[in-house]
Formats: structure tokens, C-alpha cells, sequence
């Protein structure tokens, strides 16, 4: 129901409320992949870093495989200048990874942030080189 909901609000560009309503989704039925990553990806969007953060580590928890997940933890935690548990985040992601070249290459691109973030200007490098070739290559 209050995916339905959020879903309606979203459509009238009211993203704030559907937000809300997403939110409360994820209380009621949390193993929802579809309403986790519409609330992830509005929480990010509104720059509510630390609850994506927090949203994203538990949602781990209940799906480990999710390399989606794992790109969302690591966009937070790049944000909240937290760049080691970004790193561990994403190339965990990585492990998970089957045939998604977008997810990959946004992988890669999150990678090359939080390198350069902790001044591993080589280690960005490869990344940012890296999510280039798959851009390249689709």
C-alpha cells in the first residue's frame, strides 16, 4: 500500500512526500527490493546521506548479494568523507557483480572519488579509466 502510495506522489513530482511513504514501505515489508531502491535512490537525491547510509546497511543484511546495495553504502559514505568504508563498500560490491555494466562502471566511478578523496591519485586513475572503458564499450 505505501508503495502505491509514494509511487502517486512520485508521479506528481512530489518526491518529498513519496519519500515519506517509501520510508514507511520499507518498515512494513523491508525485504521489498523494488521500494528499497526508490527510497535509497530519493535519500541520496535529497542528500540524506547517513540515513542511505544506515538504510543501506541493513538492507545488506537481509540481501548480501546486492551489488546495487553496495554502490548506494559506498555513495554515502563518499559523501559523509567516510572514503576507507567507502572502498570496502564498493569493491565488495564488485565481488557481486554479474553482467551490469552501468552498476559496474558506477562502481568504478564512486572508487575513483573516495581514491582521490585519501590522495591514491593512481588507484583513481586506473578506476576513472576503467569506468571510461565501459562507457566506451556500450
Amino acid at each position: 500500500m505505501f508503495e502505491q502510495i509514494a509511487a502517486y506522489y512520485l508521479s506528481k513530482g512530489n518526491k518529498e512526500l513519496a519519500l515519506r511513504f517509501f520510508q514507511k514501505g520499507i518498515e512494513v515489508d523491508p525485504d521489498n527490493f523494488t521500494l528499497l531502491k526508490s527510497t535509497l535512490l530519493l535519500q541520496l537525491e535529497f542528500n540524506h546521506f547517513q540515513i542511505a547510509e544506515k538504510t543501506s546497511k541493513a538492507s545488506l543484511e537481509i540481501c548480501p548479494a546486492q551489488p546495487f546495495l553496495y554502490l548506494i553504502n559506498g555513495m554515502a559514505h563518499n559523501n559523509l568523507q567516510q572514503y576507507k568504508a567507502a572502498i570496502n563498500s564498493l569493491v565488495t560490491g564488485l565481488d557481486y557483480l554479474f553482467d551490469n555494466p552501468q552498476l559496474e562502471k558506477d562502481i568504478y566511478e564512486q572508487l575513483a572519488i573516495a581514491h582521490t578523496a585519501m590522495g591514491n591519485r593512481l588507484k583513481a586513475a586506473n578506476f576513472a579509466k576503467k569506468a571510461a572503458a565501459i562507457l566506451d564499450s556500450n
